[in-house]
């Protein structure tokens, strides 16, 4: 979002440090007491449909709730970056997987270490995969809030 300062365009982030208090209000600390007025006129003219409260050298806001649409829609995102960190842990698991074979191959490794480094692996894989699907459980549940 621009503002208009000092016969310039800035964004936000230039102008002041953006925080958010939960669960939905953002402050905006501004540096310069003089665009404290600037920033407020652009939040509240833009799409964002919120009215600015200043107070003294911060602006604060409050979003609107979440549509059961954009909840839905939130839950998909978690379950596709949970999904593309799933397939980095097949990837890895695979290179691991033929840095063993290589290993054994080349006889730095004995059959017995192969299936117990792959054994851990495949532990290490679960573990990891686990965790992700706790993430995405509290994650979805924190979204549904």
């Amino acid at each position: 979002m621009l503002v208009d300062y000092a016969d310039e365009k800035l964004k936000i982030k230039q102008l002041g440090s953006i925080s958010v208090n939960p669960p939905r209000e953002i402050v905006i600390s501004v540096w310069d007491k003089g665009a404290v007025a600037s920033i407020a006129k652009a939040i509240q003219e833009s799409p964002l449909k919120v009215n600015p409260a200043v107070d003294g050298a911060s602006v604060r806001f409050s979003m609107p709730p979440l549509t059961e649409e954009r909840r839905e829609e939130l839950v998909k995102l978690v379950g596709q970056t949970a999904e593309k960190s799933r397939i980095r842990l097949r990837a890895m698991r695979d290179e691991a997987n033929k840095r063993i074979e290589a290993d054994f191959k080349a006889k730095a490794i004995s059959e017995d270490q192969k299936f117990k480094t792959k054994k851990r692996v495949q532990e290490v894989i679960d573990k990891e995969n686990k965790a992700i699907e706790e993430l995405v459980l509290k994650k979805a549940k924190e979204i549904a809030e």
